[in-house]
């Protein structure tokens, strides 16, 4: 855009690069919204609504915080601080002006409003199914490897463990039922999108497709990376040609890319950015693992075991997808804000019948 503004001449544009003809939802945003305002108030637009939904979290949340309710009141207050979170420490002002980000930033910012409005662990099952599957279609219309997959998937299991499951066994199989749905709904509409492309362009775009994503999944690191990054590497002392020794050090790696690409979420400090990668994940597996063998007595104990379940779908994305959070992690760290939240919720106390009555409780109907 910048060449454009200075009119060269045809033969000075930079050579175009063929992606592939895969359907892109956020292009059509795009167009929708320039077609009625200028490039710049587009991009404002966009950011302004992300906040605005965050802001309509936060303003649900505090109103609830007025109920007489002990339970309630904590799920208001676990929602403001995954509001207050996003707000500070997942790069809205940095990534929300775009088209590739914020359609999809927008979607989950309303399904976890959705999420505080319907509590995902106790409305009926079929409307759970009902939600994961729109939920999912609609990430997979926006998304294009951006992270709003595994956001997604991430919020939608944590949303089920602030949902008030009222056992163990219905937080189980409603994470089942809703990871199983989200997924489905994801490859169904990535599938309906491809068979679209092949029908008019030909079956060609679908090989291209699955090309890309291989690559995206197990190609070269090496053969990708910027002179400038090769540089950084040399002086090192490291090789590029290591990266692509084997799973173990492209996945080692990512996370160091990842660790570097943590100033995005610290607002410019390496140093609360790494805090912010690297602490929450394995916080949030210390309090599940704790609190595993109370899963049947403790509110608590079970939102930290979905928490722990949600915390783990990123880290699982980064290994399936390394050489894309390799090559992309200036984005991809972002859906490791989402933890910071699950973090400080999980370590907040849960206002029921202590752990040691609710056991009696349960022996005395044993006995009978």
């Amino acid at each position: 855009m910048r060449a454009i503004t200075r009119n060269p001449a045809a033969d000075q544009f930079p050579p175009p690069s063929y992606y592939h003809r895969y359907i892109h939802g956020d292009t059509t945003v795009a167009a929708l919204l320039l077609a009625a305002m200028s490039f710049a108030t587009a991009t404002t637009t966009l950011l302004a609504a992300c906040y605005a939904m965050i802001a309509a979290i936060a303003l649900l949340a505090l109103f609830r915080l007025r109920t007489g309710d002990p339970t309630e009141r904590r799920r208001a207050g676990a929602f403001l601080i995954i509001a207050a979170t996003l707000a500070c420490f997942y790069g809205v002002p940095v990534f929300d002006r775009s088209f590739s980000f914020a359609p999809t930033d927008v979607l989950v910012f309303a399904f976890i409003l959705y999420g505080l409005l319907q509590p995902l662990g106790a409305i009926p099952l079929h409307r759970l199914v009902l939600a994961a599957a729109i939920f999912g279609s609609s990430i997979a219309i926006l998304e294009f490897l951006t992270g709003g997959v595994p956001l997604g998937l991430a919020t939608l299991i944590a949303l089920i463990g602030l949902g008030r499951p009222p056992d163990w066994s219905t937080l189980r199989d409603r994470v089942a039922v809703g990871t199983a749905t989200f997924t489905a709904a994801v490859i169904a509409c990535f599938g309906y999108k491809l068979l679209a492309v092949a029908a008019v362009f030909g079956t060609n775009e679908l090989s291209v497709f699955f090309e890309t994503l291989g690559q995206r999944m197990g190609g070269s690191v090496e053969a990708n990376l910027s002179e400038s990054a090769k540089a950084t590497l040399a002086a090192y002392h490291i090789n590029p040609q290591w990266l692509d020794a084997n799973i173990l050090t492209r996945v080692a790696f990512a996370g160091l890319m990842l660790i570097y690409s943590s100033f995005f979420l610290g607002w410019g400090s390496h140093l609360l950015g790494a805090a912010i990668v690297l602490l929450p994940t394995p916080l949030l597996i210390a309090l599940a693992c704790s609190s595993y063998r109370d899963r049947h007595v403790s509110p608590l104990a079970r939102e930290r075991l979905a928490f722990a379940a949600a915390g783990a779908v990123p880290v699982v994305w980064y290994v399936v997808f390394a050489n894309h959070t390799i090559l992309h992690s200036s984005y991809m760290v972002r859906p490791l804000a989402l933890n910071v939240a699950l973090c400080v919720v999980a370590a907040l106390p849960c206002r029921h019948p202590t752990i040691g009555q609710s056991r009696a409780r349960i022996a005395d109907v044993g006995a009978i």
